[in-house]
């Protein structure tokens, strides 16, 4: 990622503008949240009710390296 790459877990992407999935890309500036609940990692956009994309945690590669990534990449609240 500090060479700008986008850097894949699973569907979902890390980039430098925000997190791609299948569903679309959520910039920094609207993501809420990324939470781990029964088995499942849910992807938040500000001012949404409901989770904007769910999956597996046992599908997304490297889960604590994307968590800690996700925490670190994101901007001041």
């Amino acid at each position: 990622m500090r060479a700008g790459q986008p850097v894949p877990f699973g569907d979902f992407t890390l980039r430098q503008d925000g997190i791609a999935c299948p569903k679309g890309l959520v910039r920094w500036g609207e993501f809420e949240s990324l939470n781990l609940r029964a088995g499942t990692v849910f992807l938040r956009v500000r001012g949404k009710r409901v989770a904007f994309l769910g999956r597996p945690a046992g599908q997304v590669p490297n889960l604590h390296l994307f968590l800690r990534s996700v925490e670190r990449l994101r901007p001041p609240r």
